[in-house]
């Protein structure tokens, strides 16, 4: 008889985040767990197998394998198309999770949800849906939902292309015709192409942590946590003054990650940055994010509470803080040299006459 559902956690380089995300799934979601890890180093591989060791026993089936170096997603999307491939005739459903997040909560009614929806769809276009399952992040775009208002393509919030985090279904031909490859961006585009579409799950159950540690940092920071959070989540739910999921209205939306989940025991700026602080982008977006809800630039939340200004140690760190505003700078210096050198040519100084 096939499964409902097979949730697919895959890691690289960092066990505890890894561990934090499968004990999130498992302490909430009866579903099964293939946990993919890619390791870095004999150290690393280590760890991750005592940690498999200790949990086979609850259901969940371990993979390991060494990290491949070059590109962002070549390990990621390999361990997806072995997961689909492991999959296919056993379960219904696959919900790809990568182990910088963490299952907030879990209902059957998020796989009714996706059943009705298919089913609502024409023949045709049942079999090219998949469902973004991560809540919504205030910090990530200035108007998260501008994105997500098309209903031609569904009875829910809908876009073409792919991402990879999310539902899929394994009654189709993913696994033969449109296999995880390229950059997020390539494969969203020849989804687009294919006619695949991402909807916008009516009740998303998957939180990323903000400003995180990734496998490509130098340096890994650890979270400024007491000993009394000493095995407890890296993320909670917020205060009984939070918003609290609702399965049995039509949808949950709209919802926004910063008012309903909170770090556990740990400080960082809010409104949250899902990836990694390399570049400019969390800095660009966060001037853009913060103003709209009268934050200041230092707004930070922990544990329920919300201050304007930092007191301890904090996410992603005033030394990262200042090197981006570093970067910042000169970019925005090379961007207006640029832009004077582009009105000081000929064509242009001949049209100012």
């Amino acid at each position: 008889m096939t499964k409902d559902l097979v949730n697919v956690v895959v890691g690289a380089g960092l066990p505890h985040y890894f561990k934090n995300c499968i004990d999130s799934v498992k302490s909430i979601c009866s579903e099964e767990i293939f946990a993919f890890y890619n390791y870095v180093g004999d150290d690393d591989k280590r760890i991750v197998e005592g940690m498999a060791e200790e949990t086979s026993h609850r259901g969940i089936q371990f993979f390991l394998q060494p990290n491949q170096s070059g590109p962002r997603t070549g390990s990621l999307y390999q361990c997806y198309n072995r997961a689909l491939a492991y999959a296919a005739g056993e379960f219904r459903y696959v919900s790809f999770i990568q182990a910088d997040m963490q299952m907030m909560w879990w209902d059957s009614k998020i796989i009714d949800a996706c059943d009705q929806i298919r089913n609502s769809l024409p023949a045709d276009r049942r079999n090219k849906i998949s469902f973004y399952s991560q809540l919504p992040i205030r910090g990530k775009r200035p108007d998260y939902y501008s994105i997500w208002d098309d209903y031609s393509f569904a009875s829910v919030p809908s876009i073409l292309g792919m991402a990879d985090v999310g539902i899929f279904a394994l009654d189709n031909s993913i696994e033969h015709t449109l296999r995880f490859k390229g950059s997020e961006k390539q494969m969203a585009e020849e989804a687009r192409i294919e006619g695949h579409i991402v909807a916008l799950h009516p009740y998303p159950f998957l939180a990323p942590i903000p400003f995180p540690d990734t496998i490509r940092d130098k340096k890994h920071r650890p979270l400024n946590r007491g000993s009394a959070y000493f095995g407890t989540p890296i993320l909670k739910l917020g205060d009984r003054k939070a918003p609290t999921p609702n399965f049995n209205q039509p949808s949950m939306h709209p919802l926004f990650m910063e008012d309903v989940v909170w770090p556990n025991g740990w400080e960082c700026l809010t409104p949250y940055w899902p990836s990694d602080t390399e570049g400019t982008n969390w800095l660009r977006n966060r001037f853009s994010a913060a103003s709209p809800l009268s934050l200041l630039f230092w707004s930070v939340q922990k544990s329920g509470r919300k201050r304007l200004f930092p007191t301890s140690r904090f996410r992603p760190g005033f030394k990262k803080v200042f090197h981006t505003f570093v970067a910042f700078f000169f970019e925005e210096l090379k961007n207006k040299f640029k832009r004077s050198a582009t009105l000081s040519t000929p064509s242009e100084r001949s049209g100012r006459k």
